[in-house]
Formats: C-alpha cells, sequence, structure tokens
C-alpha cells in the first residue's frame, strides 16, 4: 500500500510542473493535436508544450500515437488515469475563483 503523503506529493510534484495541469485540463477540454495544445497555451514555448506532453506520456497520464501515412501527426489522448483528474482540477480552478483574492501575487 502507498503511504498517502507520499501519494499526494508524488502527484503535486508531477502536476505542479510549469503547464502540466495546464495541458491536462486543455485535452480535457478535447485538444488532441500538438498544434491545438500549444495554441491553447499561449504563454507556452512550442519546447515546454512538447517536453509537457512527453512527460505526461511517460507517466501513464496520456497517450501518442501516430496518425496515418503522410505528413508527421502525432495525436495525444488522455488515459483514464488522466480523464480521472477532470473533477479535481474543477475543483481547483472553482477553489482559486472563490479565493482568488487570497491568491494575488502568487504568480
Amino acid at each position: 500500500m502507498t503511504d498517502p503523503s507520499r501519494a499526494f506529493d508524488d502527484a503535486m510534484r508531477l502536476l505542479s510542473r510549469r503547464w502540466a495541469a495546464d495541458v491536462v485540463r486543455v485535452m480535457l477540454a478535447g485538444e488532441s493535436s500538438f498544434g491545438g495544445v500549444a495554441r491553447a497555451l499561449p504563454g507556452a514555448t512550442d519546447r515546454m508544450v512538447a517536453l509537457r506532453l512527453r512527460e505526461l506520456a511517460e507517466h501513464g497520464l496520456i497517450t501518442r500515437s501516430e496518425v496515418g501515412p503522410g505528413p508527421h501527426r502525432v495525436r495525444y489522448e488522455l488515459t483514464e488515469a488522466g480523464r480521472a483528474l477532470s473533477m479535481t482540477l474543477r475543483e481547483i480552478e472553482r477553489w482559486g475563483r472563490q479565493y482568488s483574492h487570497l491568491l494575488a501575487g502568487t504568480s
């Protein structure tokens, strides 16, 4: 059995990496291509988006697959583990809106 505090720390370490939770959130909204994810995160560089997609795939939150012949096209999909973050990320967003006055200056 995994120590609960270790599980929490491991999850937070992964999701608190710059743009990681944002990539999952964008994919929960339906984006599945690199370009779609990158366009939805205008502050992130292409290199950072690629790095986060790769890391999230390595950790089993998304899958990466080549799409059809021709030009190099890749499609990303959330795994069950990635989709399971939906309610958690929505609640964090709700909490952030409700308590935004406490978060001023944290960026």
